[in-house]
């Protein structure tokens, strides 16, 4: 794990009847904490975050085998999966959509087959008072 020097950032809070309340920070324009693991594939996935202006980002970038063109607009549909039967429900990313959406962010997916992809995730930044 390699952890850049930082300075803090704003939160950012989340509540619904269906989940805790959470608070992400990071540092002001660069990573907070990058984490990068071998995958058993030997993919590496580096998971960055940074703040631009009231918004958050955080990235979850890999270096797997990508999402063929065929695939990629089908990621966030319900039960859409490539695994096979009963090896996945296909909602994963489902969800992670409709909560980003519901705390007023969005999810955004590029991706290179053969050499993987990068999940970018924007919400605003606000502590639990709304600030």
């Amino acid at each position: 794990m390699t952890r850049p020097r930082s300075t803090r950032m704003s939160p950012v809070a989340a509540s619904s009847p269906t989940m805790p309340k959470m608070k992400l920070g990071a540092a002001s324009g660069r990573p907070r904490r990058t984490m990068s693991r071998p995958a058993t594939n030997a993919s590496t996935l580096t998971v960055s975050a940074k703040q631009s202006g009231d918004r958050i980002e955080v990235v979850f970038e890999d270096t797997g085998s990508g999402i063929g063109d065929d695939i990629l607009p089908k990621i966030f549909e319900p039960f859409f999966t490539t695994r096979p039967r009963g090896e996945g429900a296909g909602l994963g990313l489902t969800i992670a959509h409709r909560i980003i959406a519901a705390l007023g962010g969005s999810i955004q997916v590029k991706t290179t087959p053969k050499h993987g992809s990068a999940f970018s995730v924007s919400l605003p930044a606000g502590g639990a008072d709304g600030s």
